[in-house]
């Protein structure tokens, strides 16, 4: 674009040149969209004077497609808000006209080029990018003499530019241009739909690399009507999510900074401004909305605005009537879009990415109000509560996709599968009906816990990040598999990303203190989480793993500083239960079987089967394995029948006669979960591979776990029932190696019975080997591991008879020696 008036000037600490379209700060450039660009050099050239908003869309050739001059404004004070208070620079008037306040100097031409000869490299920018075409000319202020002046001059300038015109000896190629016109012609035409086409895919597919942090707060209702209450502000949540641009600020957070604002448990929904205010410092957010809903006769006014955390400055404001309460959640759809608008996303993509709350003909307030009110109980740590609640949302309006999830998701929180599987199959059924976010998230969840399909679930989470790579609910989720499927390093980058973006996430500290214990980084493991507990994030995960690095450097007061913490908490069963496993790992199963017994006990208390099933079926496992079968039968009878944990399956295929029941049960499972990755890749290769060894069948077993090679370091059991296969099937050398899978990355399972159990494995390789010396110190290793263990554990009776064995080999070559000498011979 060129301006009538060229030159260089000077406000505060800026100096924008118009010719050359730029703009610095104390020498370093600061980058601005075009348009921004056009709106801040119309202003430059019009200071202190009060201009409206028709006059600036009319000077800067605005419409619909190109944004509204509010959200120019808006990105403009973002732009200049380094020096100080972007409102401040460009004040609002009653009359929705703008002022740009500062004093504005022209730069003497002379000084202006010695600028350029000497400007230093940008250290910083603020970048506020977009890829339109090209505006028409920015015209003149009308009634503005200086103006007219500059256009006589430009106008002499343009009389003086070189003109190009046809020469006679050019005239003598026509011909052949004529000739080859057509071919020319085509393949220009081409090349422009080529690049057309290009332009396209990468606008609807290029990764979004801005952002703006928001907070949802109060919507005030004056009504009287109480079905308004949190309703409106729960369709404003699930209308600004559908943004690729918005970052909205979790509500379960919010909850929690709000009580620790304020005296009452009150919801983000009740927040006063002030406290929203604060809400914004603690949660990080660049914007707070708030809005209300005011009845006139029979029509609602609805009116939403938005703030900057930073200073309270207005920076959008919708407002729209509705007829019927119903329609005020219409009414909410379209001042969502506006406002996504005005606060800097692109028309295009609120297009792309905006869809009703309710499709035509379906959906109420009186459903919404039931589902937000629900929300509002299972983020409160009420999730029973809430589950009356949802399934009225859903009676009320049976296509309300985000009702079946979320009746789903709290179901599952509960350890009620069956009631988790049908409510989130439904929202998967109805997921076409959703926003593109929503639809990514039903898609996710339906993959994780219905199907089991973890890498159709990664997938998932990896487009969703391509649309929404700000997202922290996808990010982390994505982190979490990785992490599940004994990926960890590929948790790493996703999981700091969620952190950059929400320093306060409770699960993404444990997360990445998960992966980096894994990966065997013990030292970046604590101070994790320590930076967790530096922002008050107090979790028993966080604490467990705290346990588990104390344990692998034997430092006996860290664990009893951890189990302190937990004595007498909501959380101790956790603890308890690391504890429990800590104990098994240093061969004290008379001291460890309590202890799992106890937590079991604490969780069935708690309504929480699942967890107390999942701790007895462990500890089954790791008696038989530690070999006392009679034990882990006991244990296996407090289980269900329909158990389906690999750990009782494992257990049962390696009791004595009873691989037939192990069998069945690996069959119904898989038949069961045809597309799970845990068990299809993962725990049915497992069990398949007990069964096998326990009929004396190893090189199957070995075959068996061919399927687990790609997850094999999720967990020890898979080396560590293909080390015992190998040795089963004489191959020691192969055998040692994946004991050295186990031994060599102790973070995968810190509290693992498999570590010391392959350090015997891996000493009885040696010893088949014919490496006698290498063998004794492998045993020597064991029985220092286990120097507490339970003298009648018979895995540790038959170490030490082993190692007896070799050493009596190891001296009686010696004592042959020294015979003959002894005779005299």
């Amino acid at each position: 674009m060129s301006f009538s008036k060229q030159g260089n000037y000077r406000f505060n600490e800026f100096e924008i040149d118009l010719a050359h379209r730029s703009l610095q700060r104390g020498g370093h450039a600061v980058s601005l969209n075009r348009r921004t660009f056009n709106l801040l050099a119309y202003l430059v050239l019009h200071p202190q004077q009060v201009v409206t908003e028709e006059e600036l869309t009319h000077a800067l050739g605005a419409n619909s497609e190109e944004g509204t001059i509010s959200q120019q404004i808006f990105l403009l004070r973002m732009a200049l808000s380094g020096v100080e208070q972007g409102d401040r620079i460009i004040a609002s008037t009653q009359d929705h006209g703008y002022e740009f306040t500062p004093q504005v100097t022209e730069v003497p031409v002379y000084e202006a080029e010695e600028a350029q000869l000497v400007l230093p490299p940008p250290r910083f920018s603020v970048e506020i990018t977009d890829d339109d075409e090209e505006a028409p000319p920015l015209p003149p202020r009308r009634q503005d003499p200086d103006t007219y002046a500059t256009n006589r001059i430009s106008s002499r300038a343009r009389s003086q530019e070189t003109s190009y015109e046809t020469s006679d000896d050019d005239k003598t190629s026509v011909p052949f241009f004529t000739q080859r016109r057509w071919q020319i012609v085509a393949v220009a035409a081409l090349v422009l739909i080529l690049a057309s086409a290009w332009l396209f895919w990468r606008h609807y597919h290029q990764p979004r690399t801005k952002s703006l942090s928001i907070f949802v707060g109060n919507v005030q209702n004056t009504t009287g009507n109480p079905q308004f209450d949190q309703s409106l502000r729960a369709a404003l949540l699930i209308d600004l999510r559908q943004s690729p641009y918005l970052r909205l600020a979790y509500d379960g957070r919010a909850h929690e900074s709000l009580e620790a604002i304020t005296a009452d448990a009150a919801s983000p929904d009740a927040a006063t401004p002030e406290q929203a205010r604060q809400l914004c410092a603690r949660l990080h957010t660049d914007v707070y909305l708030d809005g209300e809903i005011h009845r006139y006769m029979s029509q609602y006014l609805v009116t939403v605005q938005a703030f900057s955390c930073a200073n309270s400055s207005k920076l959008a404001s919708n407002r729209g009537i509705a007829g019927s309460p119903d329609a005020a959640v219409r009414v909410i759809d379209k001042v969502a879009a506006d406002m996504r608008i005005q606060l800097g996303e692109s028309p295009a993509d609120v297009s792309r990415y905006s869809k009703p709350i309710f499709p035509a003909g379906s959906g109420s307030l009186a459903a919404l109000k039931a589902y937000a009110d629900a929300t509002f109980l299972a983020q409160a740590g009420n999730p029973g509560a809430s589950i009356p609640l949802f399934q009225q949302a859903i009676r009320l309006d049976q296509q309300f996709a985000n009702a079946y999830e979320q009746l789903g998701l709290t179901y599952s929180s509960l350890s009620q599968h069956s009631e988790a599987v049908s409510n989130l199959t439904t929202a998967f059924q109805l997921r076409s009906t959703v926003g593109e976010r929503d639809r990514f998230t039903i898609t996710a969840r339906y993959a994780y816990l219905v199907t089991g399909d973890f890498q159709a679930s990664i997938h998932n989470y990896k487009e969703a990040i391509e649309v929404y790579p700000h997202d922290t609910v996808f990010l982390a989720g994505l982190a979490d598999l990785e992490n599940r499927i004994g990926k960890p390093a590929l948790a790493l980058d996703p999981i700091r990303r969620v952190l950059e973006l929400d320093p306060s996430s409770a699960a993404a500290y444990e997360i990445l203190a998960g992966a980096q214990v894994r990966l065997g980084q013990f030292e970046a493991a604590a101070a994790t989480c320590r930076r967790a507990f530096g922002r008050k994030i107090d979790t028993a995960q966080l604490h467990a793993f705290l346990l588990q690095t104390a344990f692998l450097r034997l430092d006996q007061p860290g664990i009893d500083e951890q189990l302190s913490w937990a004595r007498g908490k909501p959380e101790e069963p956790q603890i308890a239960e690391q504890q429990g496993l800590m104990l098994l790992a240093q061969g004290r199963v008379k001291e460890a079987q309590p202890v799992l017994i106890s937590v079991a006990e604490a969780y069935r208390k708690q309504g929480l089967s699942a967890p107390a099933n999942r701790v007895i079926s462990a500890l089954a496992r790791r008696q038989v394995e530690l070999g006392l079968p009679d034990l882990a039968r006991t244990q296996l009878g407090r289980l269900p029948q329909d158990d389906e944990s690999p750990d009782t399956a494992v257990a049962w295929a390696e009791i004595g006669g009873e691989t037939e029941r192990a069998d069945s049960m690996l069959q119904r499972v898989l038949e069961a979960n045809p597309t799970a990755t845990l068990w299809q890749g993962i725990r049915g290769p497992q069990v398949r591979a007990a069964i096998n060894l326990s009929r004396h069948e190893p090189q199957t077993a070995i075959k068996d776990l061919e399927a687990a090679e790609p997850y094999e370091t999720a967990s020890f059991d898979v080396p560590a029932l293909r080390g015992r296969a190998y040795l089963a099937a004489g191959q020691p050398l192969l055998a040692e190696a994946e004991f050295h899978k186990i031994l060599d990355h102790p973070g995968i399972e810190p509290l693992s019975q498999n570590y010391p159990l392959a350090q015997l494995g891996l000493a009885r390789a040696l010893a088949a080997q014919g490496k006698p010396v290498e063998a004794s110190f492998a045993y020597k290793v064991l029985l220092q591991i286990w120097k507490e263990a339970n003298s009648t554990l018979p895995r540790l009776h038959e170490a030490q008879t082993e190692y007896g064995r070799l050493s009596q080999a190891s001296a009686r070559p010696a004592s042959a020696k020294r015979s003959p000498k002894t005779n005299g011979q």
